[in-house]
């Protein structure tokens, strides 16, 4: 990923690029309002790791920025001293995390992690959009799922249908196309339960439709032998063919 890095608090811009550089990513560095905005404006970026203490520019601002917006660059905020309503206005704007002070490399490593997942998630999502969906079989199925959204939030659900791709879910969360969050559940064949990485493709009349990320050859495999056996019982109950 290429990751703006805008502090002028030299040990956190430090810190930042530091691990982005052991964790294999490339750090652009701003130092001061101006100069995150410019890049903002006219680098290809993944993400930013803002520190609310930049001078010249508010969380609240940055994150209402044209080209934050136009091109959803998911932002990462930094601050010892947001307060909570303030680190509640930054996520209802769009931050995908807040970090407190001071970094430590655990906590920082996490939120980039889901800052790389959320990346990789918004271009599976590009590429899922152009795919002809009706080469995939969704089978009914019924099921409790846990939505668990990186910043905290939790919602319980109900599946709608199922295939080895992903999974349509009724609930009560309020999530736009592209969100990504955890989804925890116990298959139609019973334990092991999932958590499986997930970003919400579409939303329409019959529910949200999540797609799986980063599912093992295993997990694939069992989705892939569910789907087919839940086919089967119901061509057999109808009398029909199963899907293959």
């Amino acid at each position: 990923m290429r990751v703006l890095v805008a502090a002028a608090d030299r040990p956190v811009s430090d810190v930042c690029r530091d691990l982005l550089i052991d964790l294999g990513h490339e750090p652009v560095a701003a130092g001061s309002a101006e100069d995150a905005r410019r890049a903002v404006a006219t680098d290809c970026l993944d993400g930013v790791l803002l520190d609310l203490t930049l001078p010249g520019v508010s969380g609240r601002d940055f994150l209402q920025l044209r080209s934050i917006r136009a091109r959803s660059v998911p932002v990462v905020i930094i601050s010892g001293m947001a307060t909570e309503a303030e680190a509640r206005d930054c996520l209802r704007l769009g931050a995908l995390d807040l970090i407190g002070k001071p970094i430590s490399a655990a906590r920082l490593g996490e939120a980039l992690g889901f800052l790389e997942l959320h990346v990789l998630n918004a271009r599976l999502a590009a590429q899922v959009r152009s795919l002809d969906r009706r080469r995939y079989a969704r089978v009914a199925s019924v099921f409790p799922v846990r939505l668990i959204a990186y910043a905290g939030s939790e919602w319980l659900g109900m599946s709608v249908d199922l295939s080895p791709f992903g999974i349509r879910v009724r609930s009560e969360a309020s999530l736009i196309e592209g969100a990504t969050v955890k989804l925890h559940f116990t298959p139609p064949d019973g334990p092991p339960s999932l958590t499986v990485p997930s970003v919400l493709g579409r939303l329409d009349s019959d529910g949200q439709a999540f797609n799986f990320v980063t599912l093992t050859r295993a997990e694939f495999q069992r989705m892939s032998a569910i789907v087919q056996a839940l086919s089967s019982r119901s061509a057999a109950a109808d009398g029909r063919a199963p899907v293959r």
